[in-house]
């Protein structure tokens, strides 16, 4: 059940230097973009080096090469959305199936 936007706005990470995203991206799953924009900020703020992430959003291929630069991961979310929400992975297609 989805009952906010958030929810429906998945990318899907390409590449990436930030360990965070490597695996997602390894795992090949998809990740709200707010999940993404968190992550990145998160990565840019503890960097020595410039985070780079490139990720799929709506069909269109997205590269970044500096993060901290970059005015999209440069704004910050919105405070109820940092402060009350929590995203995770999920499969690109839907639901993981159940394994034993």
């Amino acid at each position: 059940m989805q009952l906010l936007p958030f929810q429906r706005d998945l990318v899907v990470v390409v590449s990436s230097n930030a360990p965070d995203l490597q695996d997602v991206s390894r795992q090949r799953l998809a990740l709200p973009y707010a999940q993404l924009h968190e992550t990145v900020a998160r990565a840019a703020r503890a960097a020595r080096h410039p985070v780079h992430v490139t990720f799929r959003r709506n069909g269109s291929l997205v590269e970044v090469r500096d993060a901290a630069a970059d005015p999209r991961f440069a704004r910050a979310l919105p405070w109820p959305a940092h402060k009350f929400l929590a995203f995770r992975a999920v499969e690109p297609g839907g639901s993981r199936a159940c394994t034993p």
